[in-house]
């Protein structure tokens, strides 16, 4: 089985426009520790594909210690974000040793991952 999660009923919507039952839709909860524990105990995955830029700190680190892999699919950075990230370099650089793949848009993106850790 396949869960699609969204964070507004516009992009509930799109799902379900999209795939119809053919998939499960759930929001997904805010990034607190508490919620992502909860969250990923309740649906329970194999594996997680992220699309783009989500970057959740609490979430990243949940699935880590889960040993859930966690890859992020169609990846963009843009210099400015990877230049506001690079100011908690440390703290953004154990995160992104959480990610088990990040297959970037193009390879500008994916140096700006790789400077990141």
């Amino acid at each position: 089985p396949i869960t699609v999660t969204t964070m507004t009923p516009t992009g509930s919507e799109r799902v379900q426009s999209a795939f119809g039952n053919d998939v499960h839709h759930v929001y997904l909860p805010y990034d607190l520790p508490g919620a992502m524990s909860s969250f990923l105990y309740w649906v329970n995955p194999r594996l997680v594909i992220i699309m783009e830029t989500e970057l959740w700190p609490n979430l990243i680190k949940a699935l880590h210690r889960r040993s859930i892999p966690l890859v992020i699919a169609n990846a963009r950075l843009s210099a400015r974000s990877a230049a506001s990230y690079k100011r908690f370099n440390s703290f953004v650089a154990d995160i992104m040793r959480c990610i088990t793949l990040i297959a970037a848009q193009n390879e500008e993106d994916g140096a700006r991952f790789l400077e990141l850790g």
